[in-house]
């Protein structure tokens, strides 16, 4: 990878690094760096070995499991708030991802009575 391929990875990167809550595009993400939607997902892809919805959905994942460890926030607000478009995509999502639910992910974090 180039100096100027990785100058570009890294403004996709913190991109979506500080918009993660809102919803992104490719194209957006590619605007971030000044490149083409699909030069922007194969760079991208190449240098993290994923593509770049996947890195997207692992910081939203990342900030729902910090949410339901730390706080008695309703799912569905830490979905949002997460910046998952609806609670349906969330569970799918963190399911798939996390191999339970958000709700039996949570019950990890609360101690015994």
């Amino acid at each position: 990878m180039t100096t100027g391929q990785f100058s570009r990875l890294e403004m996709m990167v913190r991109m979506m690094a500080r918009e993660y809550k809102n919803p992104l595009t490719l194209e957006q993400i590619a605007a971030a760096a000044g490149l083409h939607p699909n030069y922007a997902c194969a760079l991208f892809s190449q240098a993290s070995g994923v593509s770049p919805h996947v890195y997207l959905n692992r910081l939203r994942l990342t900030h729902a499991q910090r949410l339901l460890a730390t706080t008695n926030m309703k799912i569905v607000d830490i979905a949002l708030d997460a910046g998952f478009a609806s609670l349906s995509r969330f569970y799918s999502t963190f399911s798939s991802a996390c191999h339970c639910t958000p709700t039996t992910y949570r019950k990890r974090f609360i101690p015994p009575a």
